[in-house]
């Protein structure tokens, strides 16, 4: 179970550090974040912790290092960009890419899909400069199969 775990956490995680709001540099600085897995019946599966560290790019993109870490696991690492757009935000992952629409007062809703037409819906609420809180739906061919719930505090930027 926890390796299926830690693969899930890897496809998902990537939209961890959608900001809340439509300007990316926003989310420049390290996060630390704390997350636990359900099953569709909300029976818990695991938890988890993450590390961010969201750099600045010269072209106004942000460079986020990702690690992943289960008990019993060894951590996961991987690199995302994320970029502004008309509304919200794109990401590019090694994990898939996907697209954010910010709707105010620190909303936003987002996914993040991969080449095998699976994918994840992605609810970010930012409750202040350094506080973000994330709902995700794991999909198969379009079906929900688990839940994901993290929070995110950023710890320097």
């Amino acid at each position: 179970m926890k390796t299926s775990l830690i693969s899930s956490l890897m496809s998902l995680v990537s939209l961890a550090s959608l900001s809340a709001q439509a300007n990316v540099s926003n989310m420049v600085g390290t996060w630390h974040g704390s997350g636990a897995v359900f099953s569709l019946g909300g029976a818990p599966e695991g938890e988890y912790t993450v590390r961010l560290d969201d750099t600045l790019q010269a072209d106004g993109s942000v460079a986020s290092s990702v690690t992943v870490t289960a008990s019993g696991t060894p951590d996961k690492h991987f690199d995302q960009i994320l970029r502004d757009t008309q509304g919200g935000f794109s990401i590019q992952s090694p994990l898939g890419s996907g697209e954010a629409t910010c709707v105010g007062e620190g909303l936003c809703e987002g996914y993040l899909g991969d080449a095998t037409g699976n994918g994840t819906a992605i609810t970010t609420v930012r409750d202040d400069a350094d506080h973000i809180r994330i709902l995700k739906t794991e999909l198969r061919s379009f079906h929900p199969t688990r839940f994901y719930r993290e929070q995110y505090v950023r710890t320097a930027k």
